[in-house]
């Protein structure tokens, strides 16, 4: 693949680089280029990127008497995250290896850390939408988890969604190539981090970040993967459906507010890791796994869930006043996806729409 003629902003003047609008004018005609070479060359191009930007990023470290290095750096965090998302959109789920997703992941998460972009507080609804990867087909059928549509769409570049924002969309749209090693690696961030009080801005940073975060129990009939191509033998079908209940079971576990004991603000952590995995199930709360997937594997997902829904609801029992604003959208998630399980047949959804809403909603802060 011929090497995409990516601007060279170390060659910018100083006033140049001070207007980001101008600095970033140069992407307009490469950006609609790279969206129609990432079906054909994403791989390529994601690796071509992450060069670029490292190469970029040495130059302005390395430049003097640049009167405006702050605003520099932002012109290339930008323009590599337009591009970065311009090839990650159209790519079908596992169509990068986890080398590839791996750069992506290390530039995000440093991204997001460093943007230093304040979260919203989790009662302001960061998580009441469905934010994590996945579309619906014309037909309404849906193919994968979250709300890929808009995730998707071209960010405009005047004026730009901040870096961290970029940053944490190509965060989701990379998770669908290997959710596993996205929230292996959310994981591995927070957890050095919980139990500082210092670096409590930076944990809910990171959580607010991850917010795209792609879990999928029915992705597998999505376009250009193996239930979409003729020839596959069932097995095979069946493999990766089991592959995507075990990733989607494996996240509610990792993520399972309960599960996080810190000591400092246990509270604070467990709220946002509410809001966190609330937008990630809110999609496939209605979804079922694929007919050709293993008992083992329904069996896995199921058990995650009802240990999820079970912890979060004795832990929302401990104070419910206290924790029902942040924990009750995802126990009702959880209540919706356990019906679909199998689990005790809509008894225990039916009794918190019938009475811990209902009473939720007797006070004012819930309504």
């Amino acid at each position: 693949m011929t090497h995409p003629p990516f601007p060279d902003l170390s060659q910018q003047s100083s006033g140049e680089s001070s207007d980001t609008s101008r600095g970033l004018g140069a992407l307009r005609d490469l950006l609609p280029a790279l969206s129609a070479l990432a079906p054909t060359g994403g791989p390529q191009l994601i690796s071509i990127l992450t060069r670029w930007h490292q190469q970029q990023a040495r130059a302005l470290a390395s430049s003097s008497g640049d009167r405006n290095p702050l605003g520099r750096s932002r012109t290339l965090q930008l323009a590599f995250w337009h591009a970065a998302h311009r090839v990650l959109a159209p790519l079908p789920p596992g169509a990068l290896t986890s080398a590839d997703v791996s750069h992506v992941v290390d530039l995000a998460f440093d991204a997001i850390v460093h943007g230093r972009e304040p979260a919203p507080h989790v009662d302001a609804g960061w998580a009441l939408r469905p934010l994590a990867g996945g579309a619906s087909e014309g037909n309404g059928d849906t193919v994968g988890g979250g709300d890929t549509a808009i995730n998707s769409q071209p960010p405009p570049l005047d004026p730009s969604p901040s870096v961290a924002t970029l940053a944490a969309r190509c965060l989701g749209l990379a998770s669908r190539h290997d959710p596993d090693l996205v929230t292996g690696r959310l994981v591995d961030e927070l957890e050095p981090r919980v139990n500082s009080e210092g670096k409590r801005g930076e944990v809910h940073l990171i959580i607010h970040g991850a917010r795209f975060l792609h879990v999928s129990l029915d992705g597998i009939g999505a376009p250009g993967t193996c239930t979409a191509v003729s020839g596959w033998s069932d097995a095979s079908r069946g493999k990766q459906a089991d592959l995507y209940a075990a990733s989607a079971a494996q996240t509610v576990r990792r993520l399972n507010p309960a599960a996080w004991t810190p000591a400092y603000r246990k509270s604070d952590l467990r709220h946002a890791l509410c809001a966190l995995l609330h937008a990630v199930l809110t999609p496939v709360a209605g979804a079922r796994i694929p007919d050709v997937a293993s008992r083992e594997a329904r069996g896995d997902w199921a058990e995650a869930v009802s240990t999820c829904r079970a912890d979060v609801s004795a832990w929302l029992k401990s104070k419910e006043k206290k924790h029902g604003v942040a924990g009750l959208p995802l126990l009702g998630t959880l209540h919706a996806a356990e019906t679909l399980c199998g689990g005790d047949g809509g008894s225990g959804l039916h009794m918190f729409l019938d009475t811990t809403l209902l009473r939720a909603f007797k006070e004012p802060r819930h309504r």
